[in-house]
């Protein structure tokens, strides 16, 4: 499931939705201005994680995300021993990549404020975002403590701008697949027991914040995102259902 799923999602992000535009950045640039009250959300991230042990934190939650998830099927595959709930938790992970990867993609097409100037039009906060998050990357680097998910941001806009296919590739906003996806884990958590499902939920909000901080998501990315995934999650129950004799 994994080998065939992250292939055709990668050939779908980078070759075919680049036809559509970026045709919703602006609207949620918006809409998450005014739940902040006029300010920009990054600028209340970054006021609250700052530049230090925070930023770290962040960067290394971001970071592991794409092994968590990789290792999802096997993981399911391996611990969950209730045949009904290991189904509707793989059907969840891979209708998710379909419904919420795909199909919210291509209906919410959009860049992400890290992209804006560059692919969008001109927007002065997000120019001051990516200034800001330059010399952070500058900074830790010569620290010795790199910040991944930042240097990650011009490789892709470079494939971008070549139109290659390149692993990990593709720029997409919303809904962020980060936070869908973090919630099926925290789904996947409370199935086991509340402590672990608290925790998980606590890391996808975590990633949530991370999408702000580093420029990748609008603020309404992620809850959307989220309730795409209970929406799967609850659609999924059908599926194991027992049937009757």
């Amino acid at each position: 499931m994994t080998a065939l799923t992250f292939p055709f999602f990668g050939l779908f992000k980078q070759l075919i939705l680049p036809a559509r535009g970026f045709i919703w950045d602006s609207t949620l640039a918006q809409i998450g201005r005014a739940l902040t009250g006029g300010t920009s959300p990054w600028v209340l991230v970054h006021a609250l994680f700052g530049a230090g042990a925070g930023l770290r934190l962040l960067n290394f939650l971001y970071t592991i995300w794409l092994v968590l998830i990789f290792a999802f099927p096997m993981v399911v595959g391996a611990f969950v021993g209730d045949s009904r709930l290991r189904l509707r938790l793989l059907a969840s992970w891979f209708a998710a990549w379909v419904l919420i990867g795909t199909v919210g993609a291509w209906c919410f097409a959009s860049a992400g404020p890290c992209y804006y100037n560059a692919l969008v039009g001109t927007d002065a906060s997000f120019a001051e975002m990516q200034h800001r998050l330059a010399g952070i990357a500058r900074a830790a680097a010569a620290d010795g403590h790199p910040i991944e998910t930042i240097e990650f941001q011009p490789f892709l806009l470079k494939a971008f701008y070549a139109r290659i296919f390149a692993p990990g590739g593709g720029i997409s906003a919303m809904p962020s697949m980060h936070v869908a996806l973090a919630t099926l884990c925290a789904i996947a958590g409370f199935a086991r027991g509340s402590a672990l499902g608290l925790a998980l939920t606590g890391y996808a909000v975590l990633i949530w914040l991370g999408s702000i901080y580093f420029g990748w998501h609008y603020m309404v990315d992620g809850p959307v995102a989220a309730l795409m995934m209970f929406a799967v999650w609850k659609a999924s129950g059908p599926i194991v259902r027992p049937r009757p004799a």
